[in-house]
C-alpha cells in the first residue's frame, strides 16, 4: 500500500465524541505508517496522547470564522502545508473547516480530495448551499452511525456511493485481573455478593440518568443486593440533583456517584453489566464500545448509533428510550443469569476484537481514501 499524505482538520471547542473520533482516526492512520497531520483550532482540549501512534503531527491553526484576519492567516498556513507536504487527502471533522476548505479548494483549484466526517446527531439542513457543499464540493462523506447515512441520502439527496459508514475504533482492553477487581470493589465499599450495574457519561438530560435511577427502584424490588454506579462529571445537571431523585425514590443507599473517572478500564472491570440509556445523541458511543471491550453484556436504548453495536439476545438488549420499566426488566434478566452474562460479555469482547479494532478503523478509512485517489 502506498504511503499517503493526509491532513485532518477540526475546530472543536471541547473534547467531545467528535474530537475523540478525529484524534483516534489520525492516530490509527499514523500508526499504519502514513504521513498524518492534525490541524486544530485549539489543541488545549486534547488529552495526553497515548502511544505508540507513529509520527502524528499536531499543530494549532489560528482559526476564527468570525475574524477575517485569522481566516486569511490560517488559509496561508494550510496552503503552504498542502504544497510542502504534498497532501493528497484533507479530511475535515467540523462544519467551519468544511466550508472553509471546500471554498478554498474551489477558488484555488487545489488538487486535493476533500472528505467530510460528520458525527453530529442533528440532521444536515436541507438548503441549496448544503446540497451543493456535500454533492458538488465534497468528494466523500464518512459517518460513524448507519442512521446518519440515511439522513444524508434523504435530506440532501447525496448519492449512496459517496456515503461511508465507518464506526469508531477502540483499543483492546486487557482481561481483568481479579485481584485488581476486588481492590476496586473494596475501595468503593462493595460487598463480594453484590452485583454491580454501571453507567458512565457526563451528567446531562440526554444521557437518561433519571430513567436509570427509576429503573433501579424496580430492579431492587427483585434483587436487593444490586449496586448501581453512576460515573461522570456535572454538565447540564448536577450529581446533587440526581442524588435527590434517588433519595425521593428510596434507593440512594444503593447508588455510588463517582464524578469523572479517568481509569475507565479499571472501573468497568467491576461491572456485571453496562447500561446506556440515552434519549438522544450517541452517534459516536465510545462508552458502549468500552463496556464491550471490557467483556461486559450491554443494555442500550434504540437511539442513533447504539443499535449498530448491540445484537439483541447475543451481547445484550435494546430497550426503548425513556422507558424505565423496560430497562428494569432487561437489567433483572441479566442479573438473574450469571451464565447468560458471561456468554454475552464474551461475545461483546469478540465483536470489538473482530470489527472495531484500531487496525480495522484505519483500514476502513484508507479504503475510502484510496478509492478517491484511484479515480
Amino acid at each position: 500500500m502506498p504511503r499517503l499524505n493526509i491532513l485532518h482538520l477540526a475546530d472543536f471547542r471541547w473534547y467531545n465524541a467528535t474530537a475523540h473520533y478525529a484524534l483516534t482516526v489520525a492516530q490509527a492512520l499514523s500508526q499504519k505508517g502514513h504521513n498524518v497531520f492534525l490541524g486544530l483550532a485549539s489543541a488545549r482540549n486534547l488529552p495526553a496522547l497515548g502511544g505508540p501512534f507513529g509520527k502524528l503531527q499536531i499543530f494549532n491553526l489560528d482559526y476564527n470564522m468570525y475574524d477575517p484576519a485569522s481566516m486569511v492567516r490560517s488559509a496561508t498556513v494550510m496552503s503552504k502545508l498542502i504544497q510542502s507536504a504534498r497532501i493528497q487527502i484533507v479530511n475535515v471533522h467540523t462544519a467551519g473547516f468544511h466550508v472553509w476548505v471546500a471554498l478554498a479548494k474551489k477558488l484555488k483549484n487545489m488538487e486535493v480530495k476533500l472528505v467530510r466526517t460528520r458525527g453530529e446527531a442533528y440532521p444536515p439542513k436541507r438548503n441549496p448551499f448544503n446540497m451543493y457543499l456535500y454533492s458538488g464540493l465534497t468528494d466523500q462523506i464518512i459517518v460513524p452511525a448507519r442512521i446518519l447515512a440515511e439522513r444524508y441520502a434523504e435530506e440532501l439527496g447525496v448519492e449512496c456511493e459517496k456515503i461511508n459508514h465507518i464506526p469508531l475504533g477502540i483499543r483492546y482492553f486487557s482481561m481483568s485481573d481479579q485481584r485488581k477487581v476486588q481492590a476496586w470493589k473494596e475501595k468503593l465499599g462493595m460487598k463480594p455478593e453484590e452485583k454491580i450495574v454501571g453507567m458512565v457519561g457526563r451528567l446531562s438530560p440526554v444521557k437518561g440518568h433519571v430513567y436509570f435511577i427509576q429503573s433501579a427502584e424496580l430492579v431492587l424490588d427483585k434483587d436487593p443486593l444490586t449496586k448501581f454506579i453512576i460515573a461522570g462529571q456535572d454538565a447540564q445537571i448536577s450529581q446533587a440533583r440526581l442524588k435527590r431523585i434517588a433519595y425521593r425514590l428510596g434507593v440512594l443507599d444503593r447508588f455510588v456517584f463517582l464524578g469523572k473517572v479517568r481509569e475507565i478500564e479499571q472501573l468497568t472491570s467491576i461491572f456485571d453489566l453496562g447500561v446506556i440509556c440515552s434519549v438522544g445523541s450517541e452517534t459516536i458511543c465510545r462508552v458502549l464500545q468500552e463496556f464491550m471491550a471490557a467483556g461486559k453484556p450491554v443494555i442500550g436504548t434504540r437511539v442513533n448509533g447504539i443499535p449498530d453495536f448491540i445484537e439483541p439476545q447475543k451481547n445484550g438488549y435494546l430497550v426503548e428510550p425513556a422507558d424505565s420499566q423496560q430497562l428494569a426488566c432487561a437489567i433483572t434478566r441479566l442479573l438473574n443469569d450469571a451464565e447468560l452474562r458471561e456468554r454475552m460479555g464474551n461475545y461483546s469482547r469478540t465483536i470489538i476484537q473482530n470489527e472495531y479494532s484500531l487496525d480495522k478503523f484505519a483500514e476502513r478509512t484508507l479504503k475510502v481514501y484510496l478509492k478517491l485517489l484511484e479515480k
